[in-house]
């Protein structure tokens, strides 16, 4: 019933309620359906776009709750607190930690001692996990120590006066 669409591309446009049908001409360079095809079968989507699959677990890393912090630095345990989120987030709270931002972390490493504790932290853990991984497998660390729930954790738990973003 009616004609097909076959060398056609068929256009709606619901906020003004129109259509267009534009005619489309056979491309003979076309890598799928060209005189000579090179895309033969379907490509791998979550490489192609550079997403990990849930199925893959990251690399778990050593990690510390937010009270062991506190306790560290109640008890003036030697430690360094550093903070990977962006400048605009550590103006709005920050709890001590030297800003280090996640995309110059591996740029930084004269920032970061090797011989005492780091404790990274982020908002939530997961800025501060990739940053540790990063640091491991790229320069070598070995005293990297997550704060899980990052900032959000320690203002539940510690210090809750301090604004939320």
């Amino acid at each position: 019933m009616g004609d097909t669409l076959s060398g056609r591309l068929f256009l709606f446009d619901a906020t003004v309620f129109s259509t267009r049908i534009l005619k489309v001409k056979k491309n003979k360079n076309n890598p799928l359906n060209g005189e000579h095809p090179t895309q033969t079968e379907l490509i791998n989507y979550e490489q192609f776009c550079g997403i990990v699959p849930t199925s893959e677990k990251q690399r778990e890393v050593a990690e510390m709750n937010v009270q062991k912090l506190d306790q560290w630095r109640k008890e003036g345990v030697k430690h360094l607190l550093i903070d990977v989120r962006e400048p605009y987030e550590y103006g709005i709270v920050e709890i001590g930690g030297e800003l280090i931002p996640l995309g110059t972390v591996l740029e930084s490493t004269n920032r970061i001692p090797k011989d005492i504790p780091v404790v990274v932290q982020c908002r939530s853990g997961v800025r501060s996990a990739t940053a540790i991984r990063e640091l491991e497998d790229v320069h070598g660390y070995t005293n990297l120590i997550n704060l899980t729930g990052g900032i959000l954790g320690w203002q539940e738990a510690i210090q809750p006066e301090l604004p939320r973003y």
